[in-house]
């Protein structure tokens, strides 16, 4: 059964791959990575270096595992509610910074076209 829903995943989440791109910017092949990384590398450290984003989500999910486990000691519930929340809103930040500076890098270079 398991092996028949791992076969069931990679072919049903073809259709998807062309959404899945355009949402996160990346090519259609390039989503190819998330659903089959086996046919592409032998080594899933390989795999995880060519996606950074699949890369930040693990390394996030793993740092923020720990601090709200030493948090959730020291502060209990609400601590681990304050910290969610924080990060959270680091994280909007860093989107909202990012997402700045590449519209006035693609204003720039439409201006130096124009000239």
């Amino acid at each position: 059964m398991g092996t028949g829903l791992a076969v069931a995943n990679i072919y049903y989440s073809q259709p998807l791959l062309a959404p899945i791109g355009s949402g996160f910017g990346v090519s259609q092949g390039s989503t190819t990575l998330v659903v089959s990384p086996s046919r592409n590398s032998d080594t899933p450290l390989a795999w995880l270096s060519c996606c950074r984003w699949v890369t930040s989500i693990f390394l996030g999910g793993a740092v923020a595992t720990a601090v709200s486990g030493v948090v959730n000691d020291r502060y209990g519930w609400t601590g681990v509610s304050l910290v969610g929340a924080a990060l959270a809103l680091i994280g909007v930040c860093v989107w909202a910074v990012s997402t700045l500076s590449q519209v006035r890098a693609e204003a720039a270079a439409g201006r130096e076209i124009a000239a």
